[in-house]
């Protein structure tokens, strides 16, 4: 802490009421007289929070609240005494002086501890008695049974390693499901968005877990997990709203099209919420005052993030009750899917009244608790609303359209665009031609194994070129006035006459340069009998009267393999 200010609030902890300990280091200049002020408060206000904002908010200056903790409420340490000075160091080219405080910490019940710094001298009998703070400083609680962890927080870790545990099984009960309602073709979006809400709060659930064992310890504040878990829970909490906005307008239950209007509402409500709620995640993070905030929700964010669920909750009664009033079929799914939708809906409302009621060494582990354990429940009762042949709600299960009757549109005339056996038949073509695809990949592999297996020089000309077979004739110079020299090209004849004649249905070419070396031959039977000379032993390869000049290369393609325009 360095600044112009004479008093600086430092942190704060809970102690509990089997005790802790205080261990604390503190670099400042030498010279100065800074004291370390723990303030521990009731002052017969209704709240500890409170009586504290009146000394951090209030006017009042360093000595006075230096007077308030040593005479009234809280301790003072005199950092510049000898009982508590542990010798002197050079930081950054100045000479500092190192204090330790090591004290144990008793209390009659649990309550918070708020320790601040001043540098005011109390003996001082001139006019400006204050400069500001200029101190280095880090502090080790722990409290008797439960170690780093802050008494508020003192059941998080277990609450986060049960649920945990319980989401791990359902997402597995949830997979199971899944699977179900593909089989019958009624796996819809609205089942999807609860399915990826489940897996998000799963690995929310992971994160906190994760943050809390490595508190618990170290002591150190995970706040990268703490951060991705928020991130994480509010992703769930949007897909979960979502999918309860589209459920309570009938969407993929009674509905295949939310009207135009519909839709509308139903984007800005939900765009305002998420903003709101990435406003209250980003200000919580960046943009409290530690000294005085202590829960995300009591924040200017968190309220309209409030009203934001109480106007949802009065949607959600409007939009049932004008489902049901034209589809009467599914009043008993939509009586249970409100019930518990509702019951989640207003427990954020629920958490912050109670909030303004708890004591405050109560209210990070309840309502944590309160708020996990709700959206589990909450998780786990929807899930098997969706469940085909459910052993509690068989009889409330939403689905009669399957998946495909979703996709079907409605032409100008009114019918169906497109039938249900006419994408089965979609559905059968693209099988076979999947199927077809991968037999020719698996032709295209043998080929390239066989072409390499008759020339294994082909891997060399990834990097080398290759020559053409034969020597090629010396180059001869032609001078002509006026011409610039230039070599006889390479002349191609005629193919040679044949030694034997031909079958009609054979072709053979040769290909020479001018000494009348053959480069290449290409001999096309018209079947595999007379590549292999009809099966006799001995016969030859092939009918072609150069035959003793073939190049190193032979290439036959049979006319029962090819198709000639």
């Amino acid at each position: 802490v360095r600044g112009s200010a004479s008093w600086a609030y430092l942190d704060r902890f809970c102690f509990a009421e089997t005790g802790g300990h205080l261990s604390a280091e503190f670099l400042f200049p030498l010279g100065s007289t800074p004291t370390l002020q723990a303030f521990f408060l009731d002052g017969g206000q209704s709240s500890e929070f409170n009586s504290w904002a009146s000394i951090y908010g209030g006017n009042l200056t360093c000595l006075q609240r230096f007077a308030i903790a040593r005479d009234t409420s809280g301790a003072v340490f005199d950092l510049g005494s000898s009982e508590y000075r542990a010798g002197q160091e050079v930081v950054d080219g100045r000479v500092m002086v190192r204090a330790v405080v090591n004290t144990p910490v008793t209390t009659s019940r649990s309550r918070y501890f708020f320790f601040a710094i001043g540098n005011c001298n109390p003996a001082c009998t001139k006019a400006y008695c204050e400069s500001g703070v200029d101190v280095y400083w880090s502090f080790n609680f722990t409290n008797a049974e439960i170690g780093y962890v802050s008494q508020d927080e003192s059941t998080q870790f277990s609450t986060a390693w049960a649920v945990l545990v319980i989401y791990v099984l359902l997402s597995g009960y949830t997979k199971t499901v899944r699977d179900q309602l593909l089989n019958v073709r009624k796996y819809h979006v609205t089942v999807q968005l609860l399915v990826a809400s489940i897996a998000l709060s799963t690995c929310r659930v992971a994160c906190d877990t994760i943050a809390f064992t490595e508190f618990r310890s170290s002591g150190e504040v995970s706040h990268g997990w703490l951060t991705l878990s928020l991130l994480l829970g509010s992703m769930a909490d949007f897909l979960l709203v979502l999918m309860l906005a589209l459920i309570m307008k009938g969407w993929t239950i009674v509905r295949r099209k939310i009207s135009a209007n519909g839709r509308m509402r139903l984007a800005v409500y939900f765009v305002l919420y998420v903003c709101i709620y990435w406003t209250c995640i980003v200000y919580w993070t960046y943009g409290i005052d530690p000294a005085v905030a202590s829960y995300i929700y009591d924040t200017w964010p968190g309220y309209l993030l409030v009203v934001c669920r109480i106007l949802l909750f009065v949607w959600i009664v409007r939009a049932r009750r004008v489902t049901i009033n034209k589809y009467q079929v599914k009043l008993g799914f939509y009586n249970k899917f409100t019930s518990f939708v509702s019951v989640w809906v207003l427990c954020l409302p629920m958490q912050v009244l109670m909030y303004s009621f708890m004591s405050e060494y109560l209210r990070h582990k309840v309502l944590y608790s309160i708020e996990t354990i709700a959206l589990l429940v909450t998780h786990m009762v929807l899930i098997n609303l969706y469940k085909p042949n459910s052993m509690f709600f068989g009889s409330s299960f939403p689905f009669h359209a399957t998946t495909t009757t979703m996709l079907q549109g409605r032409g100008k005339s009114g019918h169906a665009g497109v039938s249900e056996n006419q994408l089965r038949q979609a559905a059968e073509i693209s099988r076979r031609i999947k199927g077809g695809i991968t037999v020719l990949q698996g032709f295209a592999g043998d080929l390239s194994s066989f072409l390499h297996e008759i020339d294994p020089a082909e891997s060399e000309l990834i990097t080398n070129d290759e020559d053409l077979p034969g020597t090629l004739p010396a180059r001869k110079e032609v001078t002509k006035p006026g011409w610039k020299a230039r070599a006889k090209r390479n002349v191609i004849p005629r193919p040679r006459p044949s030694e034997t004649p031909m079958k009609d249905n054979a072709m053979m070419s040769s290909r020479q340069v001018d000494d009348g070396s053959d480069l290449a031959s290409v001999c096309f039977v018209q079947s595999p009998k007379e590549w292999f000379g009809a099966g006799q032993p001995g016969a030859p390869l092939c009918q072609c009267s150069f035959w003793k000049a073939l190049a190193p290369r032979i290439v036959v393609v049979s006319a029962m393999d090819m198709q000639v325009d």
